[in-house]
């Protein structure tokens, strides 16, 4: 949650599970962002499961878009951060602590070269969150270049609901 953004004023807490958008259950990440993402100062409905009440019903909350932006930091289905590396590959740049990434072993500073057998050090810009998103397979597979290692070291990651 950024602290002060439309989330935190709607009333989501850290840990929420998005259920519902507009009465709709995404089916992945693209079509999350999808619903999500608005003209600015339009209302879209949010359900959610509270993660500290696991029998509860979902709860609905409004919130208001246009306040901040999802691509400053994605933070996918699989726990971490990312930027593209000068170099090629996207460095990670943040693991969430008990997250899908940190459960496979992926570690900050990592490399990611490879996703699901296709190499990713010569793709541009936004390739792999973009492929993420539209990717709705609950197992996916990195090749990640540790330091200075030669080869790849492979981690497969499981894709847990998404957390905001």
């Amino acid at each position: 949650l950024k602290p002060g953004g439309p989330a935190e004023a709607a009333g989501l807490h850290k840990g929420d599970l998005l259920v519902l958008i507009d009465k709709k259950r995404p089916r992945n990440l693209g079509e999350l962002r999808r619903l999500l993402l608005g003209p600015k100062n339009t209302k879209v409905d949010i359900g959610i499961k509270r993660q500290n009440a696991p029998g509860a019903p979902v709860v609905t909350v409004t919130v208001t878009r246009g306040l901040g932006t999802m691509a400053n930091a994605p933070m996918l289905g699989v726990g971490m951060g990312f930027k593209q590396s000068p170099t090629g590959g996207y460095i990670v740049s943040n693991v969430a602590p008990g997250g899908p990434a940190e459960r496979a072993g992926v570690l900050v500073g990592d490399v990611i070269c490879t996703y699901n057998g296709e190499a990713v050090t010569s793709k541009q810009g936004t390739y792999l969150t973009e492929a993420l998103s539209n990717n709705s397979d609950t197992i996916v597979r990195f090749g990640v270049r540790r330091g200075d290692a030669a080869n790849l070291t492979s981690v497969v990651v499981v894709r847990t609901p998404l957390n905001i």
